[in-house]
């Protein structure tokens, strides 16, 4: 009995909702795996499908996709990028 108690001395005690913590967080990683086996099972999606179209036609005119961040003002941010790259100018 006192060697169970002394190796169980120098363990930290787990507390409830430190193990509850753990098993959420175990079981998300789980779900992950799940959702990317899946994924990887379906195969190219739509959307990369049309985006390997789409750049094989506009590579022919030395054009490409460019990404601009969706921040609500992305219509206007991408307006400007083309001004500059035209050579008009940044919008201010």
């Amino acid at each position: 009995d006192a060697r169970v108690n002394a190796s169980n001395a120098h363990a930290p005690k787990v507390s409830k909702a430190m193990a509850r913590k753990a098993k959420r967080a175990a079981e998300e990683a789980a779900r992950e795996e799940r959702i990317a086996a899946e994924k990887a099972a379906l195969g190219p999606s739509a959307e990369a499908l049309e985006s390997d179209i789409l750049r094989a036609r506009l590579t022919p005119l030395g054009l490409k996709v460019k990404d601009i961040k969706a921040d609500g003002h992305c219509l206007y941010r991408a307006i400007d990028d083309q001004l500059v790259a035209t050579g008009c100018g940044p919008y201010e």
